[in-house]
């Protein structure tokens, strides 16, 4: 009988970015950190693999969940099962590094969606402050993550210095971002994702100017990171 010691497994060359491109495509890399889509059909699952950097998960097509970690003698455990989940809402997941694993998606009907965000940085938010801005990284955390509200037809500017940044908004968000050099703009169009009605995820490079547009009635919400 085997009996597992429950230890983390780190294999090498399993990193799930790097050899398992079927479910974790990559989006961009910058000096840091790396953008990653991922994806996993309907009632499938991962081959195992590891995530060795902290990650900010952005889940905008959630599923029922089952994710089980494999041990270096082949025995597994679940660590995490979710029953239900929330397709119309973007959820915010904040990930330690993740030994040898792999995700089920119990879901029959529904692929889950989701972009992540590989070893972001520490640094200060480029955002002026009093414009609706609240710290979302965990206590402790190495990596700056903020979430900041629009307001109705509300411009704000940011600038990045010394280094890279993404913006995230969720599938229904109207936002628009300009790259500006005094009293000219151009359009920042989202990256790239497989699927349709993603959420938006914007690269800013670094010591730029630029400004978010919300021409809603409404309030619009996003998420920044340093990069």
């Amino acid at each position: 009988m085997s009996i597992t010691s429950a230890l983390p497994y780190w294999p090498v060359n399993k990193d799930g970015t790097t050899y398992f491109p079927e479910y974790h495509r990559l989006v961009l890399t910058t000096t840091h950190s790396k953008i990653v889509d991922v994806f996993i059909a309907k009632g499938t699952k991962e081959s195992p693999h590891t995530h060795q950097p902290p990650s900010v998960m952005f889940v905008d097509y959630d599923s029922p969940l089952t994710v089980r970690e494999v041990y270096e003698d082949a025995t597994e455990t679940v660590v995490f099962k979710k029953e239900t989940a929330k397709r119309e809402t973007l959820l915010v997941d904040h990930m330690p590094p993740e030994p040898f694993h792999y995700v089920e998606n119990n879901d029959l009907q529904n692929d889950y969606f989701a972009v992540r965000v590989e070893n972001p940085l520490g640094k200060h938010m480029p955002f002026a402050q009093g414009q609706g801005i609240t710290n979302e990284a965990p206590e402790g955390s190495v990596y700056a993550l903020w979430k900041v509200t629009v307001a109705e037809n509300q411009t704000i500017s940011l600038t990045t210095i010394d280094f890279e940044g993404c913006l995230v908004a969720g599938k229904k968000s109207a936002l628009k971002v300009y790259q500006y050099l005094f009293e000219e703009s151009t359009s920042v169009h989202p990256l790239q994702l497989r699927g349709e009605n993603r959420l938006s995820i914007w690269h800013l490079p670094s010591n730029q100017s630029f400004k978010v547009e919300n021409n809603k009635n409404e309030a619009d919400t996003l998420y920044f990171l340093p990069v």
